[in-house]
């Protein structure tokens, strides 16, 4: 089961009737997908409305005062996309694999500690996960902002 579908199956915001819904469909859609990473999702453009929106639900019940950071960081990240794809494909790759093995190190742990967080129903864990992975999206953006300028 991928990471986005263990994370569906786990959000507690909706009513219990859509909670149930919603299990059923994860079950359906990705019954057939292999394991995916967090990113390969993200960057599935059907899949990114989704995920975004389960972000913003647990921010606001979470972190409420972050919501606003988040949604700056994801705008600077969709324009930084956007600047990177304009790149040939070798120089993308190049971009991409420039991006420090520790950034992606601590960005799948962050991953790991905020779904272990959500599926124990732990708000504190929550709160400081999703604070962290902000701060893990704002390094990125700055890591690759330096790595276009230096091209």
């Amino acid at each position: 089961m991928s990471i986005w579908c263990a994370l569906l199956l786990t959000v507690n915001i909706l009513t219990p009737e859509v909670n149930a819904y919603s299990e059923n469909t994860a079950l359906y859609l990705f019954a057939e997908q292999e394991e995916e990473s967090v990113e390969d999702l993200l960057q599935q453009e059907s899949m990114k409305p989704h995920i975004d929106y389960y972000f913003e639900l647990l921010i606001s019940k979470h972190r409420p005062d972050l919501l606003e950071e988040w949604l700056q960081v994801e705008r600077d990240r969709e324009a930084i996309y956007k600047k990177i794809k304009a790149f040939s494909n070798d120089e993308y790759e190049k971009i991409l694999k420039r991006i420090s093995n520790e950034w992606y190190e601590n960005h799948a742990k962050m991953h790991e500690q905020l779904l272990a967080a959500v599926k124990e129903r732990n708000n504190e864990k929550i709160k400081l996960s999703l604070g962290h992975l902000c701060s893990l999206k704002k390094t990125w953006n700055e890591e690759v902002k330096t790595i276009i300028k230096e091209m």
